[in-house]
């Protein structure tokens, strides 16, 4: 039986009787990892592996956002602290063999620690351009401020993440770089031209295309739909991820209880999926918006189904 297309998460180190029990009736399709769900790599492990056991699927996604620099729930003094990938880009500018040798060397530790801990899906690499007016949210977790440089450290994070059998998720689709406002707050708008955005912005997550998992911004584009954010519009998720760039992997929302959204858990996953949205990333932790959300969550679609069990299948290739 296909599992419902939701990702949800848990309130603390361990998932409580409420939890286990929905996890048992609603067989969510992923689980996802914060600072409040980690102790220890031994706790992690025996969290990750009761999940698994609960919806009876040793490789089912179990994701966290361990990025490096100052996103990575991973945390020291339990793990080491990774540099950002803006500090890598920059040391590749400099110096490129010593650049792509740095990155290849900490997506390969980060890839150890996630693994050891259960975890097989990470939130990263973050193919959003870093422009002079980006707003702080992002910062160093971007690359660089130039297409060519972010598509080539993106995609080759990506590759080393596979190689190591953890699943990478792109992020944000389809670009913060002309973001000034943290969706965590409220919804931030881009003005800019179709035509800037389809140079710049949008080019890094077209041409890293093969990848099977893409995380989508709650931001409003302007120039493609003046009202809704990417997540709940069809004229992004479908007009241009599916139908311009020829994009057939996963899409997935970022957390879906942003403030840049409006409406209770269900009224905005419902907006989501109706306008095209696989997964519904759910990060609270708050048991009764989770009841909610799996009381109210569809049956995948049959194209939905398929892109999830070809994002899971890279872990048995």
């Amino acid at each position: 039986m296909t599992r419902k297309p939701v990702i949800i998460s848990c309130s603390t180190l361990s998932l409580s009787k409420e939890e286990i029990s929905l996890i048992q009736d609603y067989q969510p399709w992923g689980l996802i990892l914060f600072g409040r769900n980690i102790q220890s790599q031994p706790q992690v492990k025996e969290l990750t592996d009761h999940f698994k056991s609960l919806v009876k699927d040793n490789n089912a996604p179990v994701l966290i956002d361990q990025e490096g620099g100052r996103v990575q729930r991973l945390a020291p003094p339990d793990w080491p602290q990774y540099p950002s990938m803006g500090d890598i880009a920059e040391l590749y500018s400099q110096n490129s063999g010593e650049g792509l040798k740095l990155l290849t060397q900490t997506i390969q530790s980060i890839s150890a620690d996630l693994k050891a801990c259960g975890i097989n899906v990470n939130c990263a690499p973050v193919a959003d351009l870093r422009l002079p007016n980006t707003d702080p949210v992002i910062g160093k977790r971007a690359f660089a401020a130039d297409v060519e440089t972010t598509t080539k450290l993106a995609g080759h994070a990506a590759s080393v993440f596979l190689e190591n059998s953890i699943l990478p998720v792109l992020k944000h689709v389809p670009g913060y770089g002309r973001v000034n406002a943290d969706p965590h707050f409220k919804l931030p708008f881009v003005k800019g031209e179709l035509k800037t955005l389809e140079d710049a912005d949008f080019k890094p997550f077209k041409a890293l295309s093969h990848i099977k998992s893409m995380m989508v911004a709650h931001i409003c584009y302007e120039a493609l739909n003046p009202t809704v954010p990417a997540t709940q519009s069809p004229e992004i998720l479908q007009s241009l991820i599916r139908d311009d760039w020829h994009y057939d992997g996963l899409l997935m929302t970022d957390d879906i209880m942003m403030q840049a959204l409006q409406g209770d858990v269900v009224q905005r996953s419902l907006a989501s999926w109706r306008a095209g949205m696989d997964i519904i990333l759910h990060c609270s932790g708050k048991i009764q918006e989770t009841t909610q959300l799996l009381e109210n969550t569809p049956i995948a679609s049959e194209q939905t189904a398929r892109r999830m069990r070809e994002f899971q299948d890279q872990l048995t290739v």
